[in-house]
């Protein structure tokens, strides 16, 4: 190799072969450690209704509750998404469902969970009264949680919760983006908190009544003043609550500073489009249970703030709303940390998973170190020196 021309080296290495790997050439000047999010675990399935039994069959054996919300449009959302929290309290995973019938791979779910409570989330328009009858005729208890409107069902899913247990705070935010309650939902589920909704300048009155009744002192805001109008703060404040706001006026930013403020309760991330609703919703729960972080993208991952803090991940949905590119991008991302400057290289060498040495020749010589094999892994290229080759 010729003078100045530099050489990287990636190494994937173990504690059980990196203590063999000795580089004692005067060449080697830098070192590299990149943590990545190296634990990546895809849940898909053929349509949202097995994408969401194949959540609930990740998440759990068996289990004596489920939730069942309508699912069938991409504008069904409203009545769900405050059901997280109850999901989690039940130990109960979100299955979809159509308007009218169950579909075949929910109903096959439900059997192999051995459930016997089903909960239905929202009213006839999006769960109908037929699959309700059918459930009950079939032996299951059934719960329906509905209200006249998307408030409405948010407030009679709140009492529901605070009859189990006294609820800590509310989280509110709109109803009209599916992203900034699903953003919300781990932290609510692990808080037992409740989350309500709001929209327009004004506080919903039927959400202020609520949030009185509920007799709690906070009210955590999800989203900037374009989402949740800051004459909301005021008038929280003006009923003597304790009012904080995570702010963002997008949901890649509301996202973001959740995680950031939540730092000490997230394990990893859950990844979802950005523009269906309906595997972050069927996922939720088991983000909950996994103290995970749900994000959302669309054709890049817009997370790379976070994402050294994260080492692992799982994605919600096919390569059709998830795609593998971006599953590639997610694999491939961490931070670099230069250690150039560390004493004991070969220990630093040990104890991190990925290194990157680089060399330079110091003579107007071609030397005799060549890389001798590369393989691809994780998406990853190893190159790997013969130790017998790297000359002084």
């Amino acid at each position: 190799m010729k003078n100045k021309k530099l050489l990287a080296l990636v190494l994937i290495v173990s504690l059980s072969t990196s203590s063999s790997i000795l580089l004692k050439s005067n060449r080697v000047y830098a070192y590299s450690i990149s943590n990545g999010i190296q634990n990546v675990v895809r849940i898909g399935g053929t349509n949202r209704f097995d994408t969401s039994s194949k959540i609930a069959e990740h998440g759990w054996k068996q289990s004596d509750n489920v939730v069942l919300v309508g699912a069938e449009s991409d504008v069904d959302f409203a009545d769900a998404l405050a059901g997280t929290p109850l999901a989690y309290s039940l130990n109960a995973p979100i299955l979809l469902t159509n308007i009218i019938s169950t579909p075949d791979e929910i109903s096959d779910e439900i059997s192999k969970l051995k459930a016997k409570n089903i909960y239905i989330l929202g009213g006839t328009g999006t769960v109908s009264q037929v699959q309700e009858n059918i459930f009950k005729s079939e032996g299951y208890a059934v719960t329906r949680i509905a209200g006249a409107t998307r408030y409405d069902t948010a407030i009679k899913i709140a009492d529901e919760l605070n009859n189990k247990s006294k609820l800590s705070k509310v989280y509110l935010t709109t109803s009209s983006q599916f992203q900034y309650a699903l953003a919300a939902a781990t932290y609510a589920a692990l808080e037992n908190a409740a989350i309500l909704f709001t929209d327009g300048d004004i506080l919903n009155q039927a959400t202020q009544l609520e949030i009185l009744k509920l007799d709690v002192k906070d009210v955590e805001i999800i989203g900037g003043s374009g989402i949740v109008s800051s004459d909301v703060d005021s008038e929280l404040k003006e009923l003597g609550l304790n009012v904080s706001r995570v702010g963002g006026n997008t949901p890649e930013e509301v996202v973001s500073n959740l995680i950031n403020q939540n730092e000490d309760k997230i394990n990893g991330i859950a990844i979802a489009s950005n523009s269906i609703f309906s595997d972050a919703l069927s996922g939720a729960v088991l983000s909950a249970k996994n103290n995970m972080a749900t994000v959302f993208v669309n054709e890049t991952f817009d997370y790379s703030n976070i994402a050294n803090n994260i080492t692992s991940a799982v994605i919600y949905g096919g390569t059709g709303v998830v795609s593998q590119s971006l599953e590639d991008e997610v694999k491939n991302m961490g931070d670099t940390i230069d250690i150039s400057k560390l004493g004991d290289r070969d220990q630093a060498i040990k104890d991190d998973n990925v290194v990157m040495i680089s060399t330079i020749d110091s003579q107007d010589k071609e030397d005799k170190n060549e890389v001798y094999n590369t393989k691809e892994d994780m998406g990853v290229t190893v190159l790997s020196f013969s130790s017998n080759s790297i000359k002084n």
